[in-house]
Protein backbone atom coordinates (compact mmCIF):
# COMPACT_ATOMS: atom_id res chain seq x y z
CA UNK A 1 0.00 0.00 0.00
CA UNK A 2 1.29 3.18 -0.69
CA UNK A 3 0.00 6.74 0.50
CA UNK A 4 1.41 9.92 -1.29
CA UNK A 5 1.35 13.89 0.14
CA UNK A 6 2.94 16.55 -1.33
CA UNK A 7 3.62 19.90 0.87
CA UNK A 8 4.90 23.32 -0.41
CA UNK A 9 7.97 24.63 0.77
CA UNK A 10 10.70 27.39 -0.24
CA UNK A 11 13.84 27.19 -1.92
CA UNK A 12 16.75 27.89 -0.30
CA UNK A 13 16.73 31.13 -2.90
CA UNK A 14 13.45 32.01 -2.03
CA UNK A 15 11.47 30.84 -4.08
CA UNK A 16 9.16 27.82 -3.72
CA UNK A 17 8.07 24.42 -5.05
CA UNK A 18 6.48 21.58 -4.91
CA UNK A 19 8.34 18.56 -2.55
CA UNK A 20 6.69 15.52 -3.16
CA UNK A 21 6.39 12.94 0.11
CA UNK A 22 6.06 9.82 -1.37
CA UNK A 23 5.21 7.31 2.10
CA UNK A 24 5.56 3.67 1.18
CA UNK A 25 4.34 1.27 3.36
CA UNK A 26 5.99 -2.05 4.35
CA UNK A 27 6.01 -4.50 6.40
CA UNK A 28 9.23 -5.90 7.91
CA UNK A 29 9.51 -8.04 10.97
CA UNK A 30 6.19 -7.47 12.27
CA UNK A 31 5.92 -3.63 12.36
CA UNK A 32 4.70 -1.52 9.45
CA UNK A 33 7.04 1.56 8.46
CA UNK A 34 7.14 4.36 5.61
CA UNK A 35 9.96 5.16 3.61
CA UNK A 36 9.60 9.50 3.50
CA UNK A 37 10.84 10.75 0.10
CA UNK A 38 11.72 14.09 -1.00
CA UNK A 39 12.25 15.49 -4.62
CA UNK A 40 13.73 18.50 -4.49
CA UNK A 41 15.81 20.82 -1.98
CA UNK A 42 14.86 19.43 1.81
CA UNK A 43 16.91 22.35 3.23
CA UNK A 44 13.87 25.97 3.08
CA UNK A 45 13.29 24.78 7.29
CA UNK A 46 14.21 27.06 9.85
CA UNK A 47 17.38 25.50 10.68
CA UNK A 48 19.57 25.03 7.04
CA UNK A 49 22.36 23.48 6.20
CA UNK A 50 25.30 25.03 3.99
CA UNK A 51 24.89 22.71 0.83
CA UNK A 52 26.91 25.11 -1.13
CA UNK A 53 30.13 23.44 -3.43
CA UNK A 54 28.29 19.86 -3.34
CA UNK A 55 28.91 17.76 -5.69
CA UNK A 56 27.64 14.97 -6.98
CA UNK A 57 29.07 11.17 -5.85
CA UNK A 58 28.27 7.95 -5.80
CA UNK A 59 31.18 6.98 -3.09
CA UNK A 60 30.70 6.98 0.53
CA UNK A 61 32.78 8.56 2.67
CA UNK A 62 35.01 5.79 5.12
CA UNK A 63 34.72 5.53 8.35
CA UNK A 64 34.91 8.65 10.28
CA UNK A 65 36.63 8.82 13.56
CA UNK A 66 33.45 10.30 15.07
CA UNK A 67 31.06 8.30 13.63
CA UNK A 68 28.53 6.18 15.43
CA UNK A 69 28.67 2.44 15.36
CA UNK A 70 27.13 -0.82 15.87
CA UNK A 71 29.40 -4.26 16.17
CA UNK A 72 32.60 -4.88 15.87
CA UNK A 73 34.54 -1.84 15.06
CA UNK A 74 36.69 -4.51 12.97
CA UNK A 75 33.97 -6.19 10.78
CA UNK A 76 35.23 -6.44 7.31
CA UNK A 77 31.57 -4.94 6.05
CA UNK A 78 30.11 -1.71 6.58
CA UNK A 79 26.47 -0.77 6.40
CA UNK A 80 25.73 2.80 6.69
CA UNK A 81 21.95 4.29 7.36
CA UNK A 82 21.48 8.01 6.91
CA UNK A 83 18.00 8.71 9.19
CA UNK A 84 15.81 11.51 10.43
CA UNK A 85 15.38 11.28 14.37
CA UNK A 86 11.88 12.94 13.82
CA UNK A 87 10.90 10.44 10.85
CA UNK A 88 8.09 7.66 11.99
CA UNK A 89 9.72 5.44 8.95
CA UNK A 90 13.14 5.72 11.01
CA UNK A 91 11.38 4.87 14.78
CA UNK A 92 9.91 1.62 13.14
CA UNK A 93 13.16 0.77 11.15
CA UNK A 94 15.47 1.27 14.55
CA UNK A 95 14.75 -2.75 15.35
CA UNK A 96 16.11 -3.44 12.08
CA UNK A 97 18.70 -1.09 12.25
CA UNK A 98 20.16 -2.38 15.14
CA UNK A 99 19.49 -6.29 14.48
CA UNK A 100 21.85 -6.11 11.49
CA UNK A 101 25.25 -6.44 13.23
CA UNK A 102 23.84 -9.49 14.43
CA UNK A 103 22.07 -10.44 11.37
CA UNK A 104 24.68 -10.11 8.87
CA UNK A 105 28.14 -11.06 8.17
CA UNK A 106 30.68 -9.57 10.06
CA UNK A 107 29.19 -6.07 9.82
CA UNK A 108 29.33 -3.00 11.50
CA UNK A 109 26.37 -0.33 11.26
CA UNK A 110 27.28 3.43 11.32
CA UNK A 111 24.42 6.13 11.84
CA UNK A 112 24.53 9.22 10.17
CA UNK A 113 22.10 11.70 9.96
CA UNK A 114 19.80 13.33 7.31
CA UNK A 115 17.64 15.79 9.06
CA UNK A 116 14.44 16.30 6.43
CA UNK A 117 13.94 19.94 7.79
CA UNK A 118 11.41 21.17 5.39
CA UNK A 119 8.66 18.69 6.82
CA UNK A 120 10.69 17.76 9.94
CA UNK A 121 10.86 20.89 12.25
CA UNK A 122 12.68 19.71 15.33
CA UNK A 123 14.73 17.19 13.13
CA UNK A 124 17.78 19.12 13.42
CA UNK A 125 17.65 19.79 16.89
CA UNK A 126 17.21 16.08 17.63
CA UNK A 127 20.51 15.99 15.60
CA UNK A 128 22.03 18.27 17.89
CA UNK A 129 20.59 16.91 20.57
CA UNK A 130 21.39 12.77 19.47
CA UNK A 131 25.12 14.33 19.19
CA UNK A 132 25.61 15.79 22.34
CA UNK A 133 24.55 12.66 24.25
CA UNK A 134 26.71 10.89 21.42
CA UNK A 135 30.04 13.68 23.06
CA UNK A 136 29.00 11.83 26.40
CA UNK A 137 28.71 8.62 25.49
CA UNK A 138 25.14 7.85 25.47
CA UNK A 139 23.96 8.59 21.34
CA UNK A 140 22.49 4.90 21.32
CA UNK A 141 20.41 5.43 24.56
CA UNK A 142 19.58 8.62 23.99
CA UNK A 143 18.88 8.28 20.37
CA UNK A 144 16.46 4.78 21.08
CA UNK A 145 14.29 6.91 23.59
CA UNK A 146 13.93 9.98 21.23
CA UNK A 147 12.76 7.88 18.61
CA UNK A 148 10.20 5.89 21.08
CA UNK A 149 9.04 9.43 22.89
CA UNK A 150 8.91 11.04 19.09
CA UNK A 151 4.97 12.01 19.42
CA UNK A 152 5.94 13.96 22.54
CA UNK A 153 8.80 16.44 20.75
CA UNK A 154 8.15 15.99 17.24
CA UNK A 155 5.44 19.08 17.28
CA UNK A 156 6.67 21.14 20.41
CA UNK A 157 7.76 24.73 19.55
CA UNK A 158 10.58 24.14 21.37
CA UNK A 159 11.91 20.56 22.50
CA UNK A 160 14.33 21.18 25.18
CA UNK A 161 13.12 20.28 27.80
CA UNK A 162 11.59 17.47 26.51
CA UNK A 163 14.95 16.39 25.32
CA UNK A 164 16.48 17.24 29.03
CA UNK A 165 14.54 14.77 29.78
CA UNK A 166 15.49 12.23 27.47
CA UNK A 167 18.97 12.65 28.32
CA UNK A 168 18.70 12.36 32.06
CA UNK A 169 16.58 9.01 31.54
CA UNK A 170 19.40 8.22 28.94
CA UNK A 171 22.10 8.27 32.08
CA UNK A 172 24.09 11.41 30.11
CA UNK A 173 25.84 12.12 32.78
CA UNK A 174 26.15 15.99 32.85
CA UNK A 175 23.23 17.65 31.48
CA UNK A 176 24.10 21.30 31.82
CA UNK A 177 27.03 20.15 29.34
CA UNK A 178 24.39 18.36 26.98
CA UNK A 179 21.61 21.65 27.38
CA UNK A 180 24.46 24.27 26.38
CA UNK A 181 25.67 21.74 23.59
CA UNK A 182 22.46 21.31 22.45
CA UNK A 183 20.98 24.91 22.64
CA UNK A 184 24.36 26.27 20.96
CA UNK A 185 24.04 23.88 18.17
CA UNK A 186 28.04 22.27 19.02
CA UNK A 187 27.94 19.91 16.76
CA UNK A 188 26.48 21.12 13.68
CA UNK A 189 29.05 20.91 11.89
CA UNK A 190 29.30 17.30 12.48
CA UNK A 191 25.31 17.33 11.63
CA UNK A 192 25.98 19.42 8.38
CA UNK A 193 28.70 16.85 7.42
CA UNK A 194 26.44 13.61 6.97
CA UNK A 195 23.74 16.18 5.44
CA UNK A 196 26.41 17.30 2.57
CA UNK A 197 27.33 13.70 1.85
CA UNK A 198 23.87 12.50 1.81
CA UNK A 199 22.61 15.13 -0.67
CA UNK A 200 26.24 14.75 -2.39
CA UNK A 201 24.45 10.65 -2.96
CA UNK A 202 21.43 12.45 -4.07
CA UNK A 203 19.74 10.43 -1.09
CA UNK A 204 16.00 10.79 -1.92
CA UNK A 205 14.43 9.93 2.00
CA UNK A 206 14.91 8.19 5.32
CA UNK A 207 15.99 5.78 6.06
CA UNK A 208 18.26 4.80 3.20
CA UNK A 209 20.47 2.00 3.61
CA UNK A 210 24.10 1.14 2.01
CA UNK A 211 26.10 -1.94 2.34
CA UNK A 212 29.46 -1.59 1.26
CA UNK A 213 28.69 1.15 -0.95
CA UNK A 214 25.79 -0.20 -2.56
CA UNK A 215 22.15 1.43 -1.99
CA UNK A 216 19.95 -1.46 -0.43
CA UNK A 217 15.79 -1.55 -0.71
CA UNK A 218 14.93 -1.00 2.93
CA UNK A 219 12.42 -3.76 2.79
CA UNK A 220 12.91 -6.06 6.11
CA UNK A 221 15.65 -7.70 7.94
CA UNK A 222 14.91 -10.71 5.29
CA UNK A 223 15.29 -8.46 2.74
CA UNK A 224 18.03 -7.12 3.40
CA UNK A 225 20.26 -10.31 3.93
CA UNK A 226 19.41 -11.31 0.77
CA UNK A 227 20.56 -8.06 -0.88
CA UNK A 228 23.69 -8.24 1.55
CA UNK A 229 24.54 -11.92 0.65
CA UNK A 230 25.52 -10.84 -2.56
CA UNK A 231 28.35 -8.04 -1.47
CA UNK A 232 30.11 -9.78 1.36
CA UNK A 233 33.78 -9.21 1.89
Amino acid sequence: MANFMSAEGGSASGGKKTITIIIIAILALGLGYYLFKISGSQQSGSDSFDLSNVKPTDQLRPLQPNDHVLGNLEAKNLAVAFEDIQCPACKNFEPVLKALPGALKDTKVVFRHYPLTTIHKNAAPAAYAAEAAGAQGKFWEWTSLAYERQEKWSSQGNPIETFMEIARDAGVPDLDKFRNDTTNKTYKEKVQADVREATALKVQGTPTLYFNGVLLEVNGIEGIKLQAEKLYK
